[in-house]
């Protein structure tokens, strides 16, 4: 039988009861034939298992002419039994026996419960006690429902489950079993022993939980009960147990004992265990004073584990590197630098995974002498070989942003930093070479040279962000060169672009910037804004006699007249005027009288009038002469128009 044209999984989850009747008729007699094979497996759907008998009989009955369609539906309706075979029966047996052991272990669960709830002691006397705790212990194991910790603790079920005086006891006994055991820290364990622990240090652990939820629990521990605290704490599944920051406040120095001796065994270790799993608990696990710890402990043991460098070591290594770069001091820092660059100048068969794995720890303890060593190593580009290999070196180093972080050159002294990132962007340009960059379509995930690419456009936005006029002349020099030929007009725009910004560090903000432009082009709509348009024009004029490079202050000083006066300063206005307001001279006003000049408020039927004097040692005006301009001539004529309700008086002088 042909496969209809369909995909059901993807179409079926629309339908519901309602699209029953329109499907039946599809799968009709007489119905196109392909349609009716998808009508008919869409339908089925919803028989299938015996569900919906009469919506059964119905597809029966219209698919009669149809052998092909009836047998199938027959075996929906009625599959043949099928035989489970060796794997199943293999399995349903193992299901049955685990139900068989469940069952007993409840069983056995409720009779042990009875028998505690019985005795009078509730089986904690002397005689009991242990055997209780361990019990008890397993029962809490069956009951978690977190399994990424160790040593479950849940003191509400055991006081539901048995009684407030049973939890006390438990408490009690819990509190002393911790204290007598002995818990060996992983390098003391022997080697087939370091993936296993014992019940009693789990239950130790548990114990451990139980007694952090008294009040002060830490405080009031003696030192050597800290230190044990403190080994019994690495126990824990993932990291250290909860209740360590407790105990870190309380007994700093049992932390140091532990933590920082455990950190140098390891270390010490390292080459015949090939494991340091401290490091990775106290660098993602632990609190600010564990890493101090560890970071010290770490670089105590430098000269112990350099020789680990070579071998099958990194990711422990990379947890210690990792711990003084972010918590080592300066002295440190530089050691464990020192150490790097001495292994990767003097490794004879160092891989090229290992290389990339090393200039990175070198550029996390030191981007500068990272970089420097990245330059080193990419200096030969004369093979296809070398290249693809320096490719992976800047990929790895700069241009995973989502995994390994991009650095960041924020720490590199100023000029230092230009020099570097121009040599590196140089040298990524050589390297990565922009004509064969891939070119993706649709969703894909991004390869080495996908990384690449990103560390080249990382490298050189890192330059161009630092604003400084040696900036300008290095993106001038880099659009000179071949390896930037294809985007010589984009690095000058950038060079434009940056002196701009130096030019104006701070741009203007939004609100100041629509202060300033209304006052520039400001359009009057009523008397109080063509006042203050007016007012801002002329403190304009004032600010351009005064202070500007241009100012034409010694022409307006040769002004003869009011009336050479009044040309000078409509002049002006008029260039000014930007689309606000139009300038008009000698206008006649009310009673035949001339004003200087008005201002034409645009869209709005309104003027103002401004009347000028000159006032210098050739025209003298006195204060009644001022007081009769202002008072009669500006207010009593000029502003005693309907049209006119705004003006001032200039005086130049």
């Amino acid at each position: 039988m042909p496969t209809p044209r369909s995909d059901y999984g993807r179409i079926l989850r629309p339908f519901t009861e309602l699209d029953f009747p329109w499907l039946l008729r599809a799968v009709a007699n007489g119905a196109i034939e392909d349609r009716r094979g998808v009508a008919f497996y869409t339908l089925s759907m919803f028989v299938r298992g015996g569900e919906n008998a009469q919506l059964a009989v119905e597809i029966a009955e219209l698919i009669s002419d149809r052998e092909d369609l009836q047998e199938e539906l027959e075996r929906m309706l009625n599959p043949p039994p099928q035989e489970p075979d060796e794997h199943e029966i293999e399995h349903q047996n193992w299901q049955r026996e685990r139900e068989i052991e469940e069952a007993e272990r409840q069983d056995g669960w409720k009779q042990w419960r009875q028998e505690v709830l019985a005795a009078e002691d509730l089986m904690l006397g002397e005689a009991d006690r242990e055997n209780t705790l361990y019990n008890l212990h397993n029962v809490m194991q069956h009951t978690e429902r977190d399994h990424n910790t160790w040593g479950y603790w849940d003191a509400q079920f055991v006081e539901t489950a048995f009684s407030p005086e049973f939890l006390a006891g438990v408490r009690e006994g819990l509190s002393d079993f911790w204290r007598r055991t002995d818990v060996s820290l992983f390098s003391e364990r022997a080697e087939e022993d370091r993936n296993s622990y014992s019940a009693a240090s789990l239950m130790a652990l548990a114990a451990l939980k139980c007694e952090a939820e008294t009040a002060n629990w830490a405080e009031v521990l003696s030192h050597d009960e800290a230190v044990r605290v403190t080994r019994i704490s690495t126990l824990e599944l993932n990291g250290f147990g909860a209740f360590l920051p407790q105990l870190e406040a309380a007994h700093p120095n049992a932390i140091e004992e532990v933590v920082g001796a455990e950190v140098n065994r390891q270390l010490a270790n390292l080459i015949d265990v090939g494991r340091a799993p401290i490091l990775h608990d106290a660098l993602h696990h632990g609190k600010p004073l564990m890493r101090d710890i560890a970071a010290a402990a770490a670089t105590d043991s430098l000269p112990a584990f350099e020789n680990a460098m070579g071998q099958n070591t990194q990711t422990d290594l990379k947890y210690a590197f990792e711990l003084i770069a972010g918590h080592g001091t300066d002295e440190a820092i530089s050691n464990a630098v020192g150490a790097i660059q001495n292994h990767i100048d003097t490794s004879n068969q160092m891989t090229a995974e290992s290389q990339r794995f090393w200039l990175i720890m070198l550029t996390q303890l030191s981007l500068e002498q990272g970089c420097e060593t990245v330059l080193a190593a990419t200096a030969d580009l004369s093979t296809q070989e070398s290249r693809e290999a320096a490719i992976s070196i800047f990929a790895a180093i700069f241009g995973d942003r989502h995994w390994g972080g991009q650095p960041s050159f924020d720490g590199v002294e100023n000029g230092r930093r230009l020099d570097l990132l121009t040599q590196l962007v140089t040298r990524a340009y050589q390297t990565v070479r922009p004509q064969e960059d891939q070119q993706h379509e649709g969703t894909f995930t991004p390869n080495t040279r996908d990384h690449a690419e990103e560390a080249r456009g990382y490298l050189l936005s890192i330059l161009t962000s630092k604003k400084s006029p040696r900036t300008l002349l290095v993106l001038y020099e880099l659009s000179a060169m071949p390896e930037f030929a294809h985007v010589t007009d984009r690095l000058k725009q950038m060079a434009t672009e940056l002196a701009a910004n130096i030019s104006e560090p701070e741009a203007m903000n939004a609100s100041v910037f629509r202060i300033f432009d209304q006052e520039r082009n400001y359009r009057a709509y009523d008397d109080p804004s063509l006042f203050a348009v007016m007012n801002h024009r002329l403190a304009d004029f004032e600010h351009h006699l005064l202070n500007d490079e241009q100012t034409t202050v010694a022409t307006l000083r040769k002004v003869e007249g009011e009336t050479e006066l009044r040309q000078f300063l409509s002049y002006w206005l008029t260039q000014n005027a930007r689309s606000a307001y139009s300038v008009t001279q000698e206008a006649v006003g009310i009673a035949e009288k001339r004003t200087d000049t008005r201002l034409h408020a645009a869209g709005l039927d309104r003027y103002a009038s401004i009347e000028a004097k000159l006032d210098d040692a050739r025209h003298r005006w006195s204060g009644s002469q001022l007081r009769d301009a202002l008072i009669d001539q500006l207010v009593g004529r000029y502003l005693n128009h309907e049209r006119c309700r705004v003006g001032g008086l200039v005086l130049a002088s």
